[in-house]
């Protein structure tokens, strides 16, 4: 009876966002429980089944999102004053020489951020356990055969200067496939320039910090964001924000050319 609307809405915001966590998980259970069951499925009762499935996961989706945004207050209007960053939350930038050897490129962005970098890869022991990403270090080096020289060469380089396995290092290369849910939206402005937006939401559904009202995973990503610039021949060619220890582009800009940005 003590407790204020807010906490009772953060409250209940937390119970439905460890259910939605769980979404995923349900899912796959759910489906593999159906084929275990009925492990000869003709093809029309699995395209049956798939529908039935989706229908289900899109219901629940519905309900979730209902419960979240019944507890989320009333919009009260924009704010037109600029966000001022604190210090420790101002993005690094870095100068990335395309022209020096693969393995020396990140060279200054691993050492800066090697600590933090080491938080992520502790982070993933921890979700994962031992066994599971021992054997990513024994096995996801396979991955190495279909990629590019320069770019193994690179991800060689990061683990040597973090001192984390080759095989995690692909891995947090790669992962950012499965935990986007990014969006970008591009307008033009009434001057008639093109403006491009988007928002970093990596490490969602990667467990829930109740406490701080957070995903965990989100807020070890958080410090690791970085600001490139691409140099060959002496020259900017493009410029990019991303993270450290990654070494590809979420998004990216050639300066008065065109920007890009990877969602999901």
């Amino acid at each position: 009876s003590h407790l204020t609307q807010s906490q009772i809405r953060n409250n209940h915001t937390d119970k439905l966002l460890h259910q939605a966590s769980g979404l995923k998980l349900w899912y796959s259970d759910h489906q593999d429980s159906h084929f275990k069951q009925n492990p000869l499925l003709s093809e029309p009762a699995f395209l049956q089944l798939e529908e039935e499935l989706y229908r289900t996961r899109k219901e629940r989706r519905k309900q979730l999102l209902n419960s979240v945004t019944s507890y989320v207050s009333p919009f009260q209007g924009c704010s037109h004053e600029v966000y001022q960053s604190s210090k420790s939350e101002t993005v690094a930038t870095f100068n990335i020489d395309l022209d020096a050897e693969p393995e020396i490129r990140w060279m200054k962005v691993v050492k800066t951020k090697r600590s933090e970098i080491k938080t992520l890869a502790a982070f993933f022991e921890h979700k994962f356990g031992t066994k599971l990403m021992s054997v990513v270090d024994k096995y996801i080096s396979w991955l190495h055969q279909s990629l590019p020289h320069e770019y193994f060469m690179e991800l060689k380089g990061i683990a040597h200067w973090t001192g984390i396995n080759i095989g995690r290092v692909t891995l947090y290369n790669i992962f950012y496939e499965f935990f986007s849910i990014c969006t970008s939206i591009v307008m033009e402005g009434k001057d008639g320039h093109m403006y491009h937006g988007r928002n970093l939401d990596f490490g969602l559904f990667m467990g829930w910090d109740a406490k701080n009202h957070t995903w965990f995973l989100t807020e070890i990503l958080r410090p690791l964001i970085i600001k490139v610039e691409f140099f060959k021949n002496g020259k900017p060619l493009y410029s990019a924000v991303s993270y450290a220890g990654f070494t590809g582009v979420l998004t990216g800009l050639k300066k008065d050319r065109f920007s890009l940005s990877v969602d999901e």
